[in-house]
């Protein structure tokens, strides 16, 4: 909405900051997590979108989007890694990429697992430096939950592998919670 937009330009310029984008997908995605009631107003969230070139980690703080950080590493890497370390083609990295679970055996390692889990790792390592960052700067404050969206949340095991990781309970909102698509 434009009201909150002047909001966060007159914050930023204050600050002494000229920003040059206004992340408008994100609010968006925040916007429907609260029209389908995921968002806890009194509490501080993460909202991670992982896509296939980026990954935009977000903070819900009391109802309020309070930053956004995007790192330029996303699924599509998987693709790339895979091709240039097996020598495949795209397509088939895309195949192997959707057809790829998790081990619950660390005893058994493939090329390709190494290959997916090594980008996995760093996108990952991306959303902890952010969370660390956050938490570095908010004192006292808690991560209570992680909503994981983006073609990201489609990847298997993808919520259950960050909540381990991050020992936050993550979860996959389904965007159509509150839609009634036929009356009766």
């Amino acid at each position: 909405e434009r009201a909150q937009v002047e909001r966060h330009m007159k914050l930023l310029s204050g600050a002494g900051l000229r920003p040059y984008s206004i992340e408008s997908e994100m609010q968006a995605a925040i916007e429907a997590l609260r029209f389908n009631e995921y968002i806890d107003e009194k509490a501080t969230s993460c909202v991670v979108s992982i896509g296939d070139a980026q990954t935009h980690i977000s903070f819900i703080r009391k109802g309020e989007l309070i930053t956004t950080r995007t790192d330029r590493i996303g699924l599509g890497n998987i693709n790339r890694a895979l091709q240039s370390r097996l020598g495949i083609t795209f397509e088939e990295a895309e195949r192997r990429k959707l057809a790829y679970r998790f081990s619950d055996d660390p005893t058994i390692t493939t090329p390709e697992q190494e290959v997916i889990e090594e980008v996995i790792f760093q996108i990952s390592k991306s959303i902890k430096e952010s969370l660390e960052g956050y938490l570095d700067s908010n004192p006292g404050e808690a991560i209570e939950n992680l909503y994981l969206i983006g073609g990201g949340s489609r990847y298997p095991k993808m919520d259950a592998v960050l909540q381990s990781f991050f020992g936050i309970p993550t979860t996959i909102p389904n965007p159509f919670k509150n839609i009634e698509i036929y009356s009766k």
